[in-house]
């Protein structure tokens, strides 16, 4: 595997790793959510509001 193949993936794991602690975050404060599909413009998760 190339560096810039490597670089590419370890920003994708990190990304991926940040959306998911972000979103475990808002569970524990008790709103539901879900993390989107790759590439979808504008949105890594979304969120309902509580209550």
């Amino acid at each position: 595997m190339s560096k810039t193949a490597a670089k590419a993936l370890t920003t994708k794991i990190l990304g991926d790793a940040a959306e998911n602690h972000a979103l475990s975050q808002v569970a524990f404060a008790g709103m539901p959510g879900t993390k989107m599909p790759d590439n979808w413009k504008g949105y890594d998760f979304a969120v309902c509001e509580a209550g």
